[in-house]
């Protein structure tokens, strides 16, 4: 058997997008024949690429992008993810809001895929438009899971840096004054992301100290919906954006039952199918129903009556021979003559 190169794996095609830690580029997986996303860090710190593979490895979620591999290419690590042919929430925003029930469809994705993530012990700790994929068929998919916090592997930021996790126009007010996340900060980290699609801005634009000053304070201004049928949302986001995460909806899966409720289409009005108040016409048309109803019943009577009559002189005729008859099962008829005059 001879020895000879071996064309590598994955081919590169083109860079997808580039983040504050590392880049992901587009490449085709020549052994399984499909396309793949490959994420790296820079300084190619292994041991986060490595956590975020575990965390993932651990989650299947149909609005959750996947992994498929931890490997080395030309030494370099690589987190081989699958492709998601579409855009990010951020690239759709810069070309305007959504609309209302676009953007309550989007958040209802990603808030099953927080519920599904918690329920495994997963806090992502960095949700935001940048990190929720658009799919070409119109779902969304929560992506990047690189610092998320999870019980199968603590992911490390690079560098083991020592900074708050997650980005400053969503990060929850808990969170800033240093209490760990929970799923409560990943809810109002995606409550500000709806809150931006809405509005075309974050609930807290500020940055620095005056941003983080703001939100300590209390909730975001209040939105004003035009559509009717999301008249409610404002009171949904005033809450999931609370400052006390007591005060917010208790779960993921609260907090998308009351989106749906908000953004369910109106009920139909009822329908009479006749009106309260007749017309004159109906009026008589039902007096003549009950007179020629009447009239039937009027000649049923007299030709009972009729019989009855005829009925009761054969009765007197065979009085001789019979002292009963039977009319509808029941004995009826009169003395007998013989019997009275025995008597």
């Amino acid at each position: 058997m001879t020895t000879g190169t071996t064309a590598p794996r994955y081919a590169f095609e083109r860079e997808l997008g580039q983040g504050g830690f590392g880049s992901v580029v587009l490449a085709t997986d020549s052994l399984l024949g499909r396309r793949v996303a490959l994420k790296s860090l820079r300084g190619g710190d292994s041991r986060a690429l490595a956590s975020e593979a575990r965390v993932l490895a651990g989650l299947r979620h149909p609005n959750i992008v996947q992994a498929y591999d931890f490997t080395r290419i030309d030494g370099e690590p690589y987190l081989v993810l699958e492709f998601v042919d579409g855009r990010s929430l951020r690239e759709l925003l810069e070309a305007g809001p959504p609309e209302p029930d676009e953007a309550v469809r989007y958040t209802l994705a990603i808030a099953g895929a927080l519920a599904y993530a918690h329920g495994q012990g997963v806090i992502h700790n960095d949700v935001k438009p940048e990190n929720v994929l658009i799919a070409a068929n119109r779902e969304a998919l929560l992506t990047d899971f690189g610092v998320a916090s999870s019980p199968l592997a603590a992911t490390l930021l690079p560098g083991e840096a020592d900074s708050i996790a997650g980005s400053l126009p969503y990060i929850a007010p808990e969170v800033i004054q240093g209490v760990p996340p929970g799923p409560q900060s990943d809810l109002y980290a995606l409550a500000a992301t709806l809150y931006e699609m809405l509005s075309g801005a974050p609930p807290f634009a500020g940055v620095g100290a005056a941003g983080m000053a703001q939100r300590l304070a209390g909730p975001p201004p209040r939105l004003t919906i035009a559509e009717t049928r999301m008249s409610g949302l404002p009171d949904i986001l005033e809450r999931a954006l609370a400052t006390l995460p007591s005060d917010r909806y208790p779960d993921a899966n609260a907090f998308a039952a009351a989106l749906r409720a908000a953004s369910a289409p109106m009920k139909r009005p009822i329908v009479l199918t006749a009106p309260l108040v007749r017309s004159a016409r109906p009026l008589r048309s039902l007096r003549s129903r009950r007179i020629a109803l009447g009239a039937v019943i009027t000649v049923l009577g007299l030709a009972v009556l009729g019989a009855a009559s005829a009925l009761a002189i054969r009765w007197s005729d065979d009085a001789g021979t019979s002292s009963s008859s039977t009319v509808g099962g029941l004995a009826v008829g009169t003395p007998d003559a013989g019997a009275e005059a025995s008597a």
